[in-house]
């Protein structure tokens, strides 16, 4: 049980440190990387070697955005692609955080557990089908935004990252649905004389 609360509180801190931290690297990279000069700087000369590189995926490419000069525009269509395509791992990472403050008690079996594996399960449900699908769309858009009239691309797909993520949210979804049900069980055998 020990163990259990320990690597609990672990996983806490990481997911913490994940929530907390995703949004503000999108927001540096998007938009406070442009007041930042990164270049004759310790940072910029890894960046200009290759051992870090901040990219973007969209229409099939990846687009490097350290020296890249997009327009404010193009930058606050980024920044939301970014938001969009992750605000549901977002929120599946606080859930699983709660999950995590119950083992870490040693609430191991509850109807919260049910609740918050329900929860998980369709954060990841709504990552896959909108989350990838518009975030990727709108980076598409970000990353072509600058481009003349006519070579701006608007790109929308659905593949195999989707369907594994449908797949792995209803999975989850199952678990909570059948811990829930459970939990129904228990409480009428109690009751029953």
């Amino acid at each position: 049980m020990t163990n259990i609360k320990k690597i609990s509180r672990a996983l806490q801190w990481i997911f913490g440190l994940y929530l907390i931290s995703s949004p503000l690297a999108s927001l540096f990279f998007w938009v406070l990387s442009t007041f930042v000069p990164l270049k004759q700087t310790f940072m910029g000369n890894l960046f200009d070697q290759g051992m870090f590189e901040i990219t973007v995926r969209a229409l099939g490419k990846s687009y490097s955005l350290y020296g890249q000069d997009f327009s404010w525009n193009a930058r606050f269509l980024g920044l939301l692609g970014d938001f969009a395509h992750d605000i549901f791992k977002w929120i599946a990472a606080f859930y699983v955080i709660c999950l995590m403050k119950l083992y870490a008690t040693g609430n191991l079996f509850s109807q919260k557990h049910a609740f918050y594996f329900k929860r998980i399960g369709q954060s990841l449900l709504f990552y896959g089908t909108f989350g990838l699908v518009a975030g990727d769309s709108i980076l598409g858009i970000a990353v072509t935004f600058d481009n003349p009239v006519g070579q701006r691309l608007l790109s929308i797909g659905f593949g195999t990252p989707n369907v594994e993520m449908i797949v792995v949210s209803l999975m989850i979804i199952l678990v909570g649905w059948v811990m829930l049900e459970g939990f129904k069980l228990r409480a009428e055998q109690e009751l029953t004389i």
